[in-house]
This record gives structure tokens, C-alpha cells and sequence, in this order.
């Protein structure tokens, strides 16, 4: 419980003490969250996804949760995976309760601060080997004249590929 005390995360017990943690926290889970905050927990302990108990009751606008976590010394400002504050959250999910409280503890959102860096790409240009399309257990939906669809994985997540009959040009059909 030391680690946890000190805001680090552990072993698979830990870890299941945290996701109770931030479960409640993501509920509305008062009592069990203050119960938790008294038997010593860290208020800024982190999911994989270096999320805290502020990040997520600020996302799902639980105000007294926020309040509870700021009165036991939560650090205003924790930036998660995607470089985003408890603040950032608030605004984007339109918690304007929650934005107030944050601020006047300090709360900041980088995202307003900060460039954020657009990937451009050439749309009408994609390239990816095609062996990266899984065929785990695909389905496949038939297209008519144009070709087929199979659902499969690619890189990790479900997409839908389709296969474009050649001779669609034949039948006078443009794309």
C-alpha cells in the first residue's frame, strides 16, 4: 500500500485496488471513494492510460467527486496519454460546474496552451500492405456487381475490407 500512498502503481493487487479507485471515482462513488481517500490511498494514482480519479470525474461531471479529490490535495493539473488535463476534459464535455472548480484550484488546460499537431495526409493516396489485413474468423458480405466486403483485423481493430470486382468497368459504371 506504500506505493499506492506515494501515487506509483504495482503489482496486479494494486492494480485492482486502483481500478476500484477510479471506478468509483467514475461512478459518483462518494462514500466509497472517501473511504478509500482515508485509508491512505494516493488521490493521483494513474490507470495504463496515465488517467487519474480527477480526469475521470471531471469527463462524467461528478462535482462533488472533483471537490473531494482537490480537498485531499489531488494535483489540479495531471496530464494523461493524449497530453490532456482533468481541465481539458471538463471543457470538452461541457461540465461548466466543473471547469469553475478547477480553475480556482489551479486547474489548467494545455490544449488551449499548447500547438497540437495535425497529421497530414495525401487522401487520395493510401498506402499499407495488405498482409496486415487479418482473416481471423471474417465475415464476408456479398456485394453484387461491385464486389465483396469481409470484416477482418487490421492492426489490432475490426474493419471492414472490400474487394472491387475488375470488371465493374465493363458495365459502363463509374466510381
Amino acid at each position: 500500500m506504500e506505493e499506492l500512498k506515494a501515487g506509483r502503481n504495482c503489482d496486479d493487487y494494486e492494480m485492482q485496488v486502483i481500478g476500484k479507485f477510479l471506478s468509483y471515482a467514475s461512478r459518483g462513488d462518494r462514500v466509497g471513494l472517501n473511504l478509500m481517500l482515508i485509508n491512505g490511498i494516493s488521490p493521483d494514482v494513474q490507470d495504463y492510460d496515465n488517467r487519474t480519479a480527477l480526469h475521470l470525474a471531471a469527463s462524467e461531471g461528478h462535482a462533488p467527486i472533483v471537490e473531494l479529490l482537490l480537498h485531499h490535495k489531488a494535483n489540479s493539473n495531471p496530464i494523461d496519454r493524449w497530453q490532456r488535463t482533468p481541465l481539458a476534459d471538463a471543457r470538452f464535455y461541457e461540465h461548466q460546474d466543473i471547469c469553475r472548480i478547477l480553475e480556482m484550484n489551479g486547474g489548467k488546460d494545455f490544449v488551449d496552451v499548447q500547438q497540437m499537431t495535425v497529421r497530414q495526409e495525401n487522401l487520395n493516396e493510401v498506402n499499407f500492405d495488405i498482409a496486415e489485413l487479418g482473416s481471423e474468423d471474417p465475415f464476408t458480405n456479398a456485394q453484387g456487381i461491385f464486389g465483396e466486403s469481409a470484416k477482418v483485423k487490421w492492426r489490432g481493430t475490426w474493419v471492414v475490407k472490400t474487394v472491387i470486382k475488375r470488371h465493374i468497368s465493363s458495365h459502363g459504371l463509374k466510381m
